[in-house]
């Protein structure tokens, strides 16, 4: 079942994109990206790869909002915001 993880989800590949400048996931076919996402943790790069002094309570974040096990990703929205903070 879709619930409120899906949406911080979203807001992790958003974040990730406005901080790092670069989509977590690419590739050169829309079949590609699909593979990719597929095993997203596999071909997910730290943000610190491409911002080296990222806070890392930030890139915990993130990560945390993308996590691919949803039991694992934060539950709601108000516990990224408190995180944030």
């Amino acid at each position: 079942p879709v619930d409120e993880r899906a949406d911080i989800f979203a807001f992790g590949l958003t974040a990730y994109e406005m901080v790092t400048g670069k989509k977590p996931v690419t590739g050169d076919t829309f079949e590609e990206v699909l593979q990719k996402y597929a095993a997203f943790d596999q071909h997910l790069k730290p943000l610190r790869a491409h911002v080296p002094d990222l806070p890392p309570v930030l890139e915990r974040v993130i990560l945390k909002c993308l996590e691919k096990d949803i039991s694992r990703r934060y539950p709601s929205m108000s516990l990224v915001v408190r995180d944030l903070q």
